[in-house]
């Protein structure tokens, strides 16, 4: 496996779990006033929800700080 693939990868990875914490809190509090599996929803969220946001937030400082920040690097070398 290719360090571009591995840092693609990453990347789609870091960019789906950040939207899923961002769209899944608004999905639970929709789900919090329909049903009793919502407690369960709401639990799964909580428990994960910040972990997962630090983890794809972490991989963004790593890639720009080692240069596998695409765009994010070229402006950051600009205007730096």
């Amino acid at each position: 496996m290719s360090v571009q693939f591995v840092v693609i990868l990453l990347w789609a990875v870091a960019f789906g779990t950040g939207l899923a914490v961002v769209y899944a809190m608004d999905s639970v509090g929709y789900m919090a006033t329909m049903s009793a599996a919502s407690d369960v929803a709401n639990a799964f969220n909580n428990t994960f929800s910040r972990s997962a946001w630090g983890l794809a937030l972490g991989w963004l400082i790593f890639a720009c700080f080692h240069g596998y920040g695409g765009e994010h690097h070229m402006l950051q070398q600009k205007y730096h």
